[in-house]
């Protein structure tokens, strides 16, 4: 898997741990968790630094998922 598709998969795990049922906070921290360790495997970073090196980039991600959501959303409304 490509490096930009990593850390979109990085992204979207750590959106749905935000984003989820708390029943599912677990499942999800795991996740994101495993993503985040096989991504820093082999350096001396820690898990805590690239989430921090990835605040700006999820900060957009999740703009843009909620743009998406909510541009969905008004097409259900807008539909007779």
């Amino acid at each position: 898997m490509p490096r930009e598709e990593r850390i979109e998969a990085i992204l979207a795990a750590w959106y749905e741990l935000e984003q989820c049922a708390p029943w599912e906070k677990a499942k999800w921290r795991d996740q994101r968790n495993a993503l985040v360790d096989k991504e820093i495997a082999g350096t001396k970073s820690c898990r805590q630094e690239l989430l921090e090196a990835l605040g700006s980039r999820f900060r957009d991600y999740k703009l843009a998922r909620r743009k998406e959501h909510q541009s969905k959303m008004a097409q259900i409304l807008r539909r007779p």
